[in-house]
């Protein structure tokens, strides 16, 4: 079975300035890390992208990296496109056995940052990075 992102460069592209958008969905993983499995395209527009988000909490954890999030896609454009993400809440999938199986490990709460942590968090200039740096670190769990 192939994928739809492996078949895209083998659909004839009528229009050049629809191509980019190909790219996009053809790059998303690469762009989105390991945050991929998060956030899906939903649509896309001339200058705007509305991402799908399936868990309200890390709806607003990427809202809060919406600029950042923009930055990274455009510069994996040929040319800045994405002036404006928006995003919305889709309806989780439902989950193979195998995933339920693999996926069951009990909920951890939040953590304290370490001494060594906080005191790369202040040497980060940008103050929205840091703060979603901060989020991010707390919510890992060595």
């Amino acid at each position: 079975m192939k994928q739809i992102k492996d078949l895209l460069p083998k659909i004839s592209i009528s229009h050049t300035h629809k191509q980019w958008k190909f790219q996009l969905m053809q790059q998303w993983s690469t762009i989105m890390g390991n945050l991929v499995s998060k956030v899906s395209i939903h649509k896309i527009y001339n200058n705007s992208i509305v991402l799908g988000v399936s868990d309200s909490s890390w709806m607003q954890e990427l809202y809060m990296l919406s600029n950042l999030i923009k930055k990274k896609i455009n510069a994996t454009l040929d040319e800045p496109r994405i002036e404006t993400i928006r995003f919305q809440y889709v309806a989780k999938k439902e989950k193979s056995k195998q995933q339920v199986l693999t996926s069951k490990q009990p909920e951890q709460s939040t953590r304290t940052l370490t001494h060594k942590e906080k005191k790369a968090l202040e040497k980060i200039s940008d103050p929205e990075l840091s703060e979603a740096l901060q989020r991010l670190l707390t919510k890992c769990h060595h």
